[in-house]
């Protein structure tokens, strides 16, 4: 997933002062987690230990996979660190009693920008790989449950890849992927494009790792709104009746940037009756970023979550409802569209996850004041769109958190059966170091009526 890096600032409590708030208990972080609720991972395997986790992902026995690039000396290469259900590490794991796999062993640069398991629990990573200078493919690679890479089933490669190449520096990167049911892959992101541009360009993959024909043009679909250069993918999600939903950022001709959200079929093509403008609905507020948006069937509508800077070089926290046809309508409940989150200084959003209950869990990144520290943000949302200080982290609704670090940023997050992760990356002080973070917290309320048993 794309993230946007904002220079946020908000006055939220920190976690050590919400921990003793009193009950309800969700969303306060778990002492029982990891150490103390938390940790932080390195490899520093390069000069700079820059370990850049991008995303988080649990299976089902509830271990936690980290996943990410990390710097070698050879280039940067998929980073994976897989943590039992309590946060330790798993050190059966990667084969080499670290719990971590390091892969491929050789090769150009790669950058991560998504993961997700396929149905016999082998993990796929998404992102790109470098061919020469700025030319990137889109690549996949298949990592077993035991931590190694294998090869995709009957295929003798472990790694697939995409090339569009439609023009100026060839530049192709997924920033998403979904395994669909019958074990197919879609990888969604961008495509560069003559003079700078990009557009929305998505792939389909069999099991195998090939190419799929019946998705779009020979397994490839791209698009680029009328009256845009830039556009670009940072989520996307499949929909029960084999339809994608796909959210990110597009640029017009005046350098304006407006989040975009858009739907194409099961066979790849641009849903073109869809939104506001041909093909896509636009966010209506100027220098906005859409990065997560996913269809919330039950309630029949789509909710999207983002960042908006109006007037102001801070971002805000951005959520909004379109119907299952593209138009902004209310949530559920007759409330507006679109809600801004302003809790201080500035907020961005970055990942969504819907609970059982229909609730929304937001993970983000804030910073309690102007020239302090950044910080992780976990924050649960209704329906509606309101914020549930009643239930969650008491009594404000959302949490922060600090690794100790002067920047820590919340990137994914993820729900075991009795916990919620939130993962990301902390920066130590003084230079480019950087590692895999991540945050347990505690929740007692999935079940379908929200309410403990």
């Amino acid at each position: 997933m794309k993230h946007w890096i904002p220079a946020l600032s908000l006055a939220f409590a920190t976690s050590a002062a919400l921990a003793g708030s009193s009950s309800p208990r969700d969303g306060l972080l778990d002492p029982n987690f990891a150490v103390g609720g938390d940790r932080v991972v390195e490899f520093d395997l390069g000069p700079n230990g820059t370990d850049l986790a991008r995303t988080a992902v649990v299976d089902a026995e509830d271990r936690i996979y980290l996943v990410g690039d990390v710097e070698t000396p050879g280039g940067t290469r998929i980073g994976i660190v897989r943590l039992r259900a309590d946060g330790d590490i798993d050190d059966t794991y990667g084969g080499n009693g670290d719990g971590r796999l390091v892969a491929p062993a050789a090769g150009q640069p790669i950058r991560v920008g998504g993961a997700a398991f396929d149905a016999s629990g082998h993990l796929l990573v998404a992102g790109s790989r470098v061919i020469a200078g700025n030319d990137t493919n889109f690549l996949v690679c298949r990592a077993s449950p035991a931590g190694a890479l294998v090869p995709f089933a009957g295929s003798g490669f472990a790694c697939a890849q995409v090339a569009f190449d439609l023009g100026g520096d060839r530049t192709d990167h997924a920033e998403a992927i979904v395994v669909q049911p019958d074990g197919r892959i879609v990888l969604a992101g961008l495509a560069s494009t003559a003079g700078g541009g990009t557009e929305l360009a998505l792939a389909r993959l069999m099991p195998n790792g090939e190419l799929d024909p019946s998705f779009g043009d020979g397994g490839r679909t791209t698009f680029l709104g009328e009256g845009y250069w830039r556009f670009s993918a940072a989520s996307l999600h499949l929909a029960s009746d084999g339809s994608f939903t796909v959210a990110g950022t597009a640029v017009d001709g005046n350098a304006a940037q407006f989040g975009f959200v858009s739907r194409l079929d099961a066979n790849g093509v641009v849903d073109m009756e869809f939104g506001n403008m041909p093909g896509f609905a636009r966010a209506p507020n100027i220098h906005s970023i859409y990065t997560d948006a996913i269809y919330d069937e039950q309630a029949e509508r789509i909710v999207v979550i983002g960042a908006i800077s109006v007037n102001t070089p801070y971002p805000r926290g951005y959520a909004a409802c379109y119907l299952d046809y593209g138009n902004l309508a209310p949530c559920p409940g007759g409330f507006s569209p679109t809600l801004t989150f302003d809790a201080g200084v500035a907020v961005a959003f970055d990942d969504l996850v819907r609970q059982p209950d229909g609730r929304w869990l937001v993970a983000g990144t804030w910073k309690p004041v102007d020239n302090g520290p950044w910080r992780t943000l976990l924050m649960r949302i209704g329906r509606d769109l309101s914020v549930d200080a009643h239930d969650f982290a008491a009594p404000d609704g959302y949490i922060g958190h600090s690794y100790g670090d002067e920047y820590d940023l919340g990137y994914a997050v993820a729900l075991q059966r009795s916990r919620i992760v939130v993962a990301g990356v902390s920066k130590h002080a003084g230079g480019p170091d950087y590692g895999y973070a991540v945050s347990g917290y505690q929740v007692d309320r999935l079940f379908a009526n929200g309410l403990d048993p």
